[in-house]
């Protein structure tokens, strides 16, 4: 598991370096496990998302992400609300420039 959340970390932060990315402003997840990191940067991506949108773009299953953004949540760096049944989460740090 833990090579498969490096790749995937490895294939967001490619797909950001053709973005207007400040990889400064990723420090306040530095700290975090890898699979934390590739969560939050699945969801500088979307903004807002749902467990099922993330696990589509880290390619995991929807229990693992729904978990890995529940403790992005609880670690102060995404917002969890819900919009009808739908729960979603928003990223509360901005890494763009």
């Amino acid at each position: 598991m833990t090579s498969q959340i490096q790749a995937v970390k490895l294939r967001l932060i490619e797909e950001l370096r053709s973005q207007k990315f400040d990889f400064n402003k990723l420090r306040c997840l530095l700290h975090e496990p890898d699979y934390i990191i590739a969560t939050g940067l699945a969801l500088c991506f979307l903004g807002d998302g749902t467990a099922e949108q993330i696990a589509e773009k880290m390619g995991i299953l929807r229990a693992n992400a729904s978990d890995y953004l529940n403790q992005l949540a609880r670690n102060g760096h995404a917002k969890k609300y819900r919009k009808g049944r739908e729960v979603y989460f928003k990223q509360l740090f901005n890494i763009y420039m």
